[in-house]
């Protein structure tokens, strides 16, 4: 096929939904919303056809959330419609690896994982390689310090007696030592 003959192809897709989209919003100012909507879902399924068919163009996926949003889509069915214009279209942006571990059905994210973990590993970069171990997860945790107190009541079910419970605490940090994750290196400060 030729490059005029695509691109006519591809006017012609865009006119049809800019027709239609300017036809409905005339028709929604006039007050024939039902006509409106119905104009609106035809330049989705003109478009929907278009991304189907491989001939999906760089306008189509923000032209389909306007229109989606217009005949009040709930946004979920939104995110959805998106997600199978991404793998029909092949515009995918890069996820992030949070997105990758995130997403369930990622299975390439499970692969590439297992990928750069063999990779680190050949180039040694995990602390107890030899005796099997493979990597460290970090568990965060927050530690106050200083002086706190707690108190707590309880009263009799007859409210003739109060019992007041005390609790004080002095706390401290001590030594402190930073831990590299990927070479196991630490660094103590305030030399303790």
């Amino acid at each position: 096929m030729a490059i005029g003959t695509i691109q006519a192809e591809e006017n012609k897709v865009l006119q049809a939904v800019q027709t239609r989209m300017v036809q409905a919003s005339k028709l929604h100012q006039e007050g024939d919303k039902n006509k409106a909507k119905q104009l609106v879902d035809e330049s989705i399924e003109i478009m929907m056809t278009s991304i189907r068919n491989g001939k999906g163009q760089a306008w189509m996926r923000e032209g389909l959330k306007i229109a989606m949003r217009v005949n009040k889509v709930p946004e979920i069915e939104i995110q959805s419609v998106m997600k199978q214009v991404d793998s029909y279209m092949g515009t995918v942006r890069p996820l992030s690896l949070r997105e990758k571990l995130n997403s369930l059905t990622d299975t390439s994210a499970v692969k590439e994982l297992a990928r750069d973990r063999r990779r680190a590993a050949l180039g040694g970069m995990f602390l107890g390689q030899k005796n099997g171990a493979v990597g460290y997860h970090p568990i965060i945790s927050i530690l106050p310090q200083g002086n706190s107190m707690t108190a707590g009541i309880v009263v009799s079910p007859d409210r003739r007696y109060v019992r007041v419970g005390i609790s004080a605490v002095d706390t401290s940090i001590g030594a402190v030592r930073t831990f590299n994750f990927s070479t196991g290196e630490a660094q103590s400060f305030n030399k303790k």
